[in-house]
């Protein structure tokens, strides 16, 4: 059999194996007599209706930008089961173009070309979006219905030089008028020489946050005179929080109440990964570059849940896929990891007196960081497709 047509072979088998993951995820969500309810589909939903219904104070409702609630407005309007059945539809497509892209960059990394190798590409997709399912990450995405997923990939996008150059920023914009943390790419992209992408991202920002403004004054007053002042997030120490704050208020309660410490150790931690990026891109290594500062970034907002870490498992596959083999045992480790935080993250709920499994939360902090001040491991090939 040739080359060729073993990959035709194992191009179809990685397929199928993607359609019964997906077909998996969908009977475990409506097989059953009663359809799965998703807890933040479920809260985006009673937020929408809220403003429906005349509710002029948004962030009360949902601590989101108010531009956010044009994109789920659908969720008011279609029945619930349906909703859900959209939603997780559009988050498995989200996930598999992620993969997609993720695959393509490692191929040209690994002196490949996908163009010429369409199945191969297919059999790389398939196995990195069924291991993103996988992780834990990933995994709490779709099981809450959460909207992080599509910040993340609207970032991730931009960011990999998919767009043509006029209109590279302009997803970054987008998903900061959605969930501003993303924002952190339009430093990216001025520390790495991309001056116009900054500002057709700052431009792009600024556009859509006017446009929620438009539709909702009320709300945009507020959001943008509260933002991150929101106390729905109760106690900082809590496991599931995996920000710097809360690792040094499980350290201690003190250390946890000095606000300039955490803020000092997330500044230094983001100052840090944009300086490593930018070592990064200029060596030809644009992935490495945007992952450290993704990867990084995800702990120094005060708020981490688990689900924002899909930065990490991206990280593991793309070390494994491109590194060396110290850099593949790295990413294998981190995917184990993040496999586990699961067991990690509940084991203290349930055993809270337990500080060594506190610590073992605490890793899943640290590695970000870890990323954010050391950057990745040189790549071993250099793609061409960096400082470009």
């Amino acid at each position: 059999m040739s080359q060729e047509a073993r990959s035709r072979v194992g191009g179809v088998i990685s397929l199928v194996v993607l359609g019964v993951a997906a077909g998996s995820i969908w009977a475990a969500f409506w097989a059953g007599p009663q359809p799965y309810s998703f807890y933040d589909i479920n809260s985006y939903r009673d937020a929408v209706r809220a403003v429906v219904a005349g509710a002029s104070a948004t962030y009360d409702v949902l601590p989101y930008p108010p531009f956010v609630f044009l994109l789920l407005w659908f969720l008011a309007v279609v029945p619930p089961v349906l909703g859900d059945q959209l939603w997780t539809i559009g988050s498995l497509a989200i996930l598999l173009i992620v993969s997609l892209v993720l695959s393509a960059r490692a191929m040209e990394a690994s002196g490949q070309h996908w163009r010429l190798d369409r199945w191969g590409l297919v059999i790389w997709a398939s196995a990195n979006a069924v291991l993103l399912v996988i992780s834990f990450p990933v995994s709490s995405q779709l099981t809450n219905g959460q909207l992080s997923l599509l910040v993340l990939a609207l970032a991730f996008v931009d960011t990999a030089g998919l767009l043509p150059r006029r209109f590279q920023g302009v997803l970054v914009g987008l998903s900061g008028a959605i969930k501003v943390t993303p924002l952190i790419f339009v430093l990216y992209y001025l520390v790495t020489g991309q001056r116009r992408q900054a500002a057709v991202a700052m431009g792009s920002f600024g556009l859509f946050t006017m446009i929620g403004w438009a539709v909702f004054p009320a709300g945009s007053l507020q959001f943008w005179t509260r933002v991150g002042g929101s106390s729905q997030f109760g106690d900082p120490a809590r496991p599931d929080n995996l920000s710097i704050h809360s690792a040094l208020a499980r350290i201690s309660p003190q250390l946890g109440q000095q606000t300039w410490l955490w803020v000092l150790l997330g500044v230094v931690v983001i100052v840090a990964a944009l300086w490593r990026a930018r070592q990064h891109f200029l060596r030809g290594e644009r992935m490495e570059s945007l992952l450290t500062v993704g990867a990084a970034a995800t702990v120094v907002a005060p708020i981490a849940w688990p689900h924002y870490f899909v930065w990490l498992p991206m990280v593991a596959l793309w070390l494994v896929m491109t590194g060396s083999r110290r850099a593949r045992w790295f990413g294998y480790g981190i995917y184990l990891v993040y496999s586990m935080m699961y067991a990690m993250v509940i084991m203290p709920v349930l055993y809270a007196a337990n500080a060594l499994l506190l610590r073992a939360v605490d890793l899943l902090v640290l590695i970000p960081m870890l990323i954010g001040l050391l950057g990745l491991p040189t790549r071993t090939v250099d793609s061409g497709h960096g400082a470009s």
